[in-house]
């Protein structure tokens, strides 16, 4: 889905237009994937790539999963959204505001299943070479 995203950001780092910066609406998925793929293709090593994720954690503690519906309806999303969360377990409400290394752990092993690593995929599908 963030293809052409990341395609750019990737393409910009080439270029040496430094320094970058990434954002997402929770700073933490989107660019927190972002962020893995650079650390993981500069060759840090797994460990602190899902450990730098889960820094977000620390210093940005996720919300009160009984708030988390009623800040999504200050953001403006559209009622099919807002139904979604509110009907979300107060655990699955923590995972999705959250950054526990596992979810950064899991998603990077299916990059490895998929693709054979971060830099496999950014060679095939985000034009570094």
């Amino acid at each position: 889905m963030l293809a052409p995203q990341y395609t750019d950001m990737f393409d910009r780092l080439a270029r040496g237009e430094a320094p970058l910066a990434v954002n997402c609406s929770a700073g933490k998925d989107r660019t927190g994937m972002a962020s893995a793929l650079i650390l993981s293709v500069l060759g840090v090593a797994r460990e602190t790539v899902v450990g730098d994720y889960a820094l977000t954690q620390v210093y940005s503690p996720p919300p009160d999963p009984r708030k988390v519906a009623a800040q999504a309806a200050g953001a403006g999303l559209p009622k099919t959204q807002l139904d979604v969360y509110s009907k979300m377990q107060p655990e699955v409400l923590a995972v999705i505001g959250g950054s526990d290394r596992a979810v950064m752990r899991r998603a990077l092993a299916k990059v490895d299943a998929k693709f054979g690593g971060p830099t496999q995929l950014a060679k095939a599908r985000y034009g570094m070479t």
